[in-house]
């Protein structure tokens, strides 16, 4: 495979991959904005499907997890691994087969959906240091999910 790709690599000058790099991070940083935006959005929309559950509703729950899923993916991108942490546990709560049957699972959507909004709240970027452990523990994350200390 090698073979095939070789005439169309070529090495990278250190200079130019500083330059590429400084680019990528400019447009990045250009693009935080539209993902607060989004954000928001997602929020809107995630609100809306709370505030009228149906559980038993194929449609609905792909909804909620499409939303969960999106913000998950792009949390880590702009610095918000708390995003990317509580939407991955919002998506395997969604995705439990026994959700449409179990109260406890239900509410549990529901406090991820606000720890969400805490989190755009008090604008919690990172890990949300203590604030974040404490939000975390609220949800009672299992281990696997928590960051690491």
């Amino acid at each position: 495979m090698l073979k095939r790709l070789e005439d169309r690599l070529r090495e990278i000058a250190p200079a130019e991959f500083r330059r590429m790099e400084s680019e990528a991070t400019a447009v990045t940083a250009s693009l935080v904005g539209a993902f607060h935006d989004n954000f928001k959005g997602s929020l809107r929309s995630m609100d809306g499907l709370i505030a009228h559950p149906d559980y038993w509703n194929a449609l609905w729950r792909r909804q909620l997890y499409r939303l969960s899923h999106d913000l998950k993916g792009l949390g880590g991108t702009f610095n918000y691994q708390l995003i990317t942490i509580i939407g991955e546990s919002l998506c395997a709560l969604i995705a439990d087969e026994d959700l449409p049957n179990d109260r406890f699972l239900q509410r549990y959507v529901t406090a991820h959906v606000a720890a969400l909004q805490a989190i755009l709240q008090f604008d919690m970027s990172g890990d949300g240091g203590g604030e974040g452990e404490r939000l975390l523990a609220t949800l009672e994350l299992p281990e696997p999910l928590r960051p690491p200390r």
